[in-house]
């Protein structure tokens, strides 16, 4: 997480032409910003994880994820069997 902070201090520098937001690095695993930036950060952040993160939401409802197991031809594709429901 400390690299994609300062990656996004240095596009906010060179896109924007501010200064930086990082005070320090204190280790490899932690920043010192500045306080305004905390808001910022973690908005951003909170955006990678949700376009990293898997919803099953996302998945096609039962009837389409049937029709692309059978290669979108009715009746005609190859057969499958039922998948196991997992626990």
């Amino acid at each position: 997480m400390v690299q994609y902070i300062l990656h996004l201090d240095e596009k906010r520098q060179r896109e924007a032409g501010q200064s930086s937001f990082v005070l320090a690095e204190l280790d490899e695993t932690h920043l010192l910003v500045k306080p305004f930036a905390e808001d910022i950060v973690r908005g951003k952040i909170n955006e990678l994880v949700d376009s990293n993160t898997f919803s099953r939401e996302m998945e096609p409802p039962p009837e389409k994820r049937a029709m692309l197991d059978d290669g979108g031809k009715e009746g005609g594709g190859k057969k499958r069997r039922p998948a196991k429901d997992k626990i």
